[in-house]
């Protein structure tokens, strides 16, 4: 189980962000904390985890990071098309 808060923390040290991470204080009852219930995967397919939530953090992060060129080129793409509209007009 960990808080959003310590979500947040670790995803900040991970990604080198230094500035300060700012809560909304008028939203105070949104989920403070979350825990994942694997018990029916594990019964229905024997699903045990293998990778912790700071390793699966750090891969999912350089796997962004080795993908980050080939995403930013399909937005510009996109946002292109969106500007140009439909058959050039």
């Amino acid at each position: 189980e960990i808080s959003i808060r310590e979500l947040a923390e670790k995803a900040r040290r991970l990604v080198g962000y230094e500035g300060d991470i700012e809560w909304d204080p008028s939203k105070p009852n949104g989920q403070l904390r979350r825990r994942v219930d694997i018990s029916r995967a594990r019964v229905e397919f024997g699903f045990e985890a293998t990778t912790s939530l700071d390793e699966g953090l750090r891969a999912t992060l350089e796997s962004y990071r080795e993908d980050e060129d080939a995403i930013l080129a399909r937005e510009k793409v996109a946002k292109e098309k969106q500007i140009v509209g439909p058959q050039g007009s």
